[in-house]
C-alpha cells in the first residue's frame, strides 16, 4: 500500500512540472487548405479530398521541343508529338524522342491520324495541311492566302477533310485533290478564329460542331447548306 501511495505521490509532482496542454485541431476541406503541405505520389481534387495519384512519366521535355506541344496523334503503338515553336513532330518509343518530320510552317497546330500516315496542321509562315508518311517524308495538302492557321482537322467520309482555320474563323471542305472550299464563315464580330472541330449526331458530312475564340461559342454547321447557327453562348 505504501508503494502505491509513493507512485501516485511522484505522478502528481511530474504533473505539476509539465507544461499545460491544449489541445488543436486542423480542419482540411478544401484543395487550398493543403497548398503548403509536402505530397508524396497523391492528389488533393477541388473537395479536397487527397487520393494516390496516377503514374506519370516524361516522355519528352520542353528542352527537347520547345514551347509547347500543341498536337499529339497515335498510329498503331507509334507516339507522335508537334512542336508549338518550329514546326518539329518528334516519334517517341521506348520513352525516347527523335526528330521524326519538320513541316514547312512556324508551329504544329494538331496532329491527326489517317489511314497509316499522319495530318499535321501548321501555323504562322506556312500555315495548311501536310502529309506525313511512314518514313516521316511531308507532302504538302493545302494552303491557302486567307488561312494563317489551321486549328483542327477532322476527318470526313472517304477522302474529305475538313478544317477549322484563323483568323477569318473559315471552315474548309477539302477533297482527294486538296482543293478547299469555305463552308462556313463566322461573323468577325463573334470569331477570328474556329479553334476545334467535332463530329455532329449525324455523321460529320451531315453536322459538324465547331468551337470559336472571342466569345467561346458553339456553333452547328450544316455543309450542305453552308450555314450554321449557335447552339452554346
Amino acid at each position: 500500500m505504501r508503494h502505491w501511495i509513493v507512485c501516485v505521490v511522484c505522478v502528481g509532482f511530474l504533473a505539476t512540472l509539465a507544461p499545460a496542454v491544449t489541445p488543436r485541431v486542423w480542419r482540411h476541406s478544401s484543395e487550398a487548405d493543403f497548398a503548403k503541405s509536402e505530397r508524396k505520389k497523391t492528389v488533393v481534387d477541388s473537395h479536397g479530398d487527397v487520393t494516390l495519384a496516377r503514374k506519370i512519366d516524361l516522355l519528352l521535355p520542353s528542352g527537347v521541343s520547345p514551347g509547347v506541344i500543341a498536337g499529339v496523334g497515335v498510329i498503331g503503338e507509334d507516339l507522335y508529338a508537334g512542336s508549338g515553336s518550329d514546326g518539329k513532330v518528334y516519334k517517341i518509343a521506348d520513352g525516347k524522342a527523335q526528330l521524326w518530320a519538320t513541316i514547312p510552317a512556324t508551329i504544329v497546330t494538331c496532329l491527326v491520324p489517317r489511314g497509316g500516315t499522319l495530318l499535321a496542321g501548321g501555323g504562322g509562315k506556312g500555315a495548311g495541311i501536310y502529309l506525313i508518311d511512314r518514313s516521316g517524308k511531308v507532302k504538302t495538302l493545302f494552303t491557302d492566302e486567307s488561312v494563317k492557321y489551321v486549328w483542327a482537322i477532322l476527318p470526313g467520309s472517304g477522302d474529305i477533310l475538313y478544317a477549322a482555320t484563323g483568323p477569318e474563323a473559315k471552315v474548309f471542305r477539302l477533297g482527294a485533290d486538296g482543293k478547299g472550299e469555305v463552308i462556313y464563315q463566322a461573323d468577325k464580330k463573334i470569331a477570328r478564329n474556329i479553334l476545334c472541330l467535332a463530329v455532329g449526331k449525324d455523321g460529320p458530312d451531315s453536322k459538324l460542331l465547331a468551337g470559336t475564340d472571342e466569345k467561346g461559342l458553339v456553333i452547328e454547321i450544316d455543309p450542305a447548306a453552308r450555314t450554321g447557327r449557335v447552339i452554346l453562348d
